[in-house]
């Protein structure tokens, strides 16, 4: 390793995702530890119909998403985009998120994103998460309907 790399550390390394995923809390501690209260890798959307349903209903569920990056050589301010993707495969626009690296490689940034997103359909969503157009990781959102359909009450 010569000088120059010591001083400034190769930024194609880093950053690292330390966690990723949904939780139902997240709680910040006083010395900014971080506890996830029930983790989310699935939705059940429970639906009472009369009779047949031709499509599901849309139906909006707020999420709230938990990123941790360690700095690795990755150092200043950027910004990190969290990309839905539908299980169409359609992708949906962005959100963007500020994050600083400021060193050293262990020390990091955490992202705590509340997002609302209409689901319309069952299947996989895909949450891709990007630093510098690069994708670090992506974290699936399982979403299931469950129908009970009632008969119509019948006129005596």
């Amino acid at each position: 390793m010569t000088q120059e790399d010591r001083i400034a550390p190769s930024l194609s390394i880093g950053p690292f995702v330390s966690a990723a995923c949904f939780a139902e809390h997240v709680l910040t501690e006083t010395d900014n530890a971080h506890s996830l209260i029930r983790i989310i890798d699935r939705i059940q959307v429970a639906i009472t119909a009369r009779g047949e349903m031709k499509e599901l209903p849309k139906i909006q569920h707020s999420l709230t998403l938990f990123v941790s990056l360690k700095c690795g050589g990755e150092r200043g301010s950027h910004e990190l985009e969290i990309i839905p993707v539908k299980p169409s495969g359609e992708r949906l626009p962005s959100q963007s998120n500020p994050v600083h690296f400021e060193g050293p490689e262990y020390k990091g940034v955490n992202i705590i994103a509340k997002m609302a997103i209409e689901i319309s359909g069952e299947g996989t969503w895909w949450f891709e998460i990007r630093h510098r157009k690069q994708l670090l990781t992506k974290i699936p959102l399982n979403v299931i309907f469950q129908i009970q359909t009632r008969k119509p009450a019948n006129p005596t």
